[in-house]
């Protein structure tokens, strides 16, 4: 039934990661950012299309598509081993990235362990495709702010991060009230409170941070430095930043 197979030209790219340690940016390596943004900018976006393509073909509504058992070979199966390959495939940049943090590290485990919990569920195959694909798109615009840096998308990066984890979570919650399959439900539960919890130190303390930064330089305003410690008096241009390691580097994922 599925002739066009997205996760074999997924695994390519993962192999040509692995003999590739180039320039890096903002602590991580070139070829980092760039199948990130591969993968979270088109592929996993196409195969959910692609899912909600047969479901619209075989007349399933968006409830039935949401609530469905996790099937063999079905394209939301593809989209957790799409995630788990994604993730163990970027844990190989640890030796080579300076901005790879331990706290990085932990998010790719515990979303790993996520999939992996997910690929065993019983029903909300649909909702647990929806907490992989919507989560990592609001990712991608953390390596679209690095790579093109400016205000607006210092903007977009808060928006998007920030609206993704919220439907994610909606999501989640919904997918943990209809799983069938009780350990399962105990694994996610807890396995998401990990997750969302760095999603939050990073949004708390990076995007906000710099959301507030940019009210400051447009607005003219003088009291951000001293209701946030730590944000600097002098607002740089988006692109100063890059030139020294910032210790607020959000996680990229």
């Amino acid at each position: 039934m599925h002739e066009l197979k997205p996760s074999s030209i997924y695994h390519d790219f993962l192999a040509l990661r692995l003999i590739y340690h180039a320039v890096c940016l903002e602590g991580y390596t070139l070829r980092s950012y760039a199948l990130g943004i591969v993968h979270e900018g088109f592929l996993l976006p196409l195969v959910m299309a692609i899912s909600l393509r047969e479901a619209a073909m075989t007349e399933t509504t968006w409830a039935q598509w949401l609530e469905a058992p996790m099937a063999e070979a079905s394209w939301e199966q593809h989209i957790h081993f799409m995630l788990i390959g994604y993730l163990v495939a970027d844990m190989s940049n640890y030796p080579f990235s300076p901005g790879f943090s331990s706290s990085l590290l932990a998010h790719h485990v515990l979303s790993s362990s996520l999939a992996v919990a997910g690929l065993c569920s019983g029903r909300g195959a649909g909702y647990a495709a929806v907490c992989i694909v919507v989560p990592e798109f609001g990712s991608l615009w953390l390596n679209l702010c690095d790579m093109f840096p400016s205000r607006l998308m210092y903007l977009l990066r808060f928006g998007f991060y920030t609206l993704s984890r919220i439907v994610s979570a909606a999501a989640g919650v919904r997918y943990i009230c209809i799983n069938d399959v009780l350990w399962t439900r105990v694994v996610t539960s807890i396995l998401m409170v990990g997750v969302l919890g760095n999603n939050a130190q990073v949004i708390s303390s990076v995007h906000l941070r710099r959301l507030l930064l940019f009210i400051c330089r447009t607005s003219k305003l003088t009291l951000v430095p001293y209701l946030m410690p730590g944000v600097p008096r002098h607002v740089e241009e988006p692109g100063q930043e890059r030139a020294r390691a910032a210790p607020d580097r959000p996680t990229k994922g």
